[in-house]
């Protein structure tokens, strides 16, 4: 059974179009007429799993069962966010990630002091960074020193660094 509707209200987002939806029956604490974040289509929402405010679901991604994604979260690819897990917070959850049961997923760049990001690279390695550090293996340095010694090492697409790099940027900036 689907709880809601589009909106009419679209939003652009990385060449996809995404809806704004509208609880259409009371369920979970959500009421009739409550507008929600955005979809891209019906298939990232189902049950009694609701999106809130400015966060997003999309691409081949699903959120169902009791689960609730909100805050500037985002959730993408194959990712499957279900049972009465939670996703906030400035959280990305995306590719074959699978968040459940109790889980609760939340990423707050202003009050993180460092994060590790892995596996990348040939030798699957992890990538730990403070707000001006980059440490992976005996690589020690600043985030522009970072993205040219591994646009000399994989090319300038950065290899399997590229999402990396990204989630570097803007924990750093």
């Amino acid at each position: 059974m689907k709880n809601y509707k589009f909106t009419g209200v679209t939003k652009d987002w990385l060449g996809k179009t995404l809806h704004q939806i509208e609880a259409t029956s009371d369920f979970n604490g959500i009421k009739k007429g409550d507008v929600g974040g955005f979809i891209e289509k019906e298939g990232n929402l189902q049950g009694n799993a609701w999106v809130y405010g400015d966060a997003q679901v999309y691409g081949d991604a699903q959120v169902y069962g009791n689960a609730r994604v909100y805050g500037d979260a985002r959730v993408y690819g194959d990712a499957q966010v279900y049972g009465n897990a939670r996703v906030y917070g400035d959280a990305r959850v995306y590719g074959d990630a699978r968040v459940y049961g109790d889980a609760q997923v939340s990423f707050d760049v202003m009050q993180t002091k460092y994060i590790v990001l892995g596996q990348f690279g040939e030798n699957y390695r992890y990538v730990t960074a403070t707000r001006s550090t980059i440490y992976c293996g005996c690589f020690e340095g600043t985030l522009d020193e970072f993205k040219k010694a591994v646009a000399k090492k994989y090319g300038e697409g950065f290899g399997g660094y590229a999402d990396c790099v990204k989630m570097l940027e803007v924990f750093m900036s």
